[in-house]
C-alpha cells in the first residue's frame, strides 16, 4: 500500500472542508495546473495509474506508475504540494528546517499505514535533473506490503525521497516493491526520466 497524499494531509492537520480525494482521468500528457508539473502516460517502462487530488484547490495531487515486470514490480507514487505544507501554521517549530520537518511528518505517516514498518536507512539526498540540483532527504523501510500487484502480502521495501526545492513546491517520490529485488537502479532512472516541469512562479 502506497503512503500518499491524503495520509499527509490528515498528519498535518489540513482542514478537512478542504479535502476532496477525487480520482481524475487523463488519456494523455496530464498537467497539474496549480504547479504546471506534468505526467506523461509512460516513464521508462513504468506506465501512468491513478491520478489523485487531495485538496480541491488543485494544491495537493497524487499519480501512480506502475512497473509490472513479473517479480521486479514497482508501485512508484509522485505527490506535489506546497513546500513545507503544515508548517508555517506551527509556530513551536519554526527553529526547525521546514523540509526537514515535512519529512518527518512523512515518515511518521508510514508508520501509521504500515505498523510493521522498521527504518532501515536514512540520508539527505539530491536529484541531478540538467543544469538543476534538487535538494532533500530518503528514507528506506522494511515493511509488509498487503495490497501488492497480486493482492497478497508480501516482504517489501518502500523507498520515499523528498525534495523541497522545487520552487514553492514539495516534491515526493515513494516506492514499493519486492524485498528480493534491487530496484535502486530503476528508482533512480525513473527519478531522473520524469522531468520537474514545475513553475517557479506558481501559487
Amino acid at each position: 500500500m502506497r503512503t500518499t497524499g491524503l495520509a499527509i494531509v490528515i498528519l498535518l492537520g489540513t482542514n478537512p472542508a478542504a479535502w476532496a480525494a477525487d480520482v481524475l482521468h487523463s488519456d494523455g500528457r496530464y498537467t497539474q495546473t496549480a504547479s504546471g508539473m506534468t505526467f506523461p502516460r509512460v516513464v521508462d517502462d513504468f506506465r501512468r495509474g491513478r491520478i489523485v487530488r487531495f485538496l480541491r484547490d488543485g494544491t495537493d495531487e497524487s499519480v501512480d506508475f506502475n512497473r509490472t515486470t513479473p517479480m521486479s514490480e514497482i508501485a512508484a507514487t509522485v505527490n506535489v504540494y506546497p513546500a513545507a505544507l503544515g508548517w508555517t501554521e506551527r509556530s513551536d517549530v519554526r527553529s526547525v528546517d521546514p523540509c526537514k520537518w515535512q519529512f518527518q511528518q512523512v515518515k511518521h505517516g508510514i508508520t501509521v499505514v504500515h505498523q510493521d514498518a522498521a527504518l532501515i536507512e536514512e540520508a539527505a539526498t539530491k536529484l541531478i535533473q540538467n543544469d538543476r540540483t534538487y535538494s532533500g532527504y530518503r528514507a528506506k523501510y522494511r515493511l509488509t506490503d498487503t495490497h501488492f500487484f497480486d493482492g497478497s502480502g508480501i516482504a517489501a521495501r518502500e523507498d520515499v525521497f523528498m525534495f523541497c526545492n522545487a520552487g514553492k513546491w514539495t516534491v515526493q517520490y515513494t516506492f514499493d516493491y519486492r524485498a528480493s529485488y534491487d530496484a535502486s537502479g530503476a528508482i533512480a532512472r525513473f527519478m531522473h526520466d520524469l522531468p520537474l516541469t514545475i513553475r517557479d512562479s506558481s501559487i
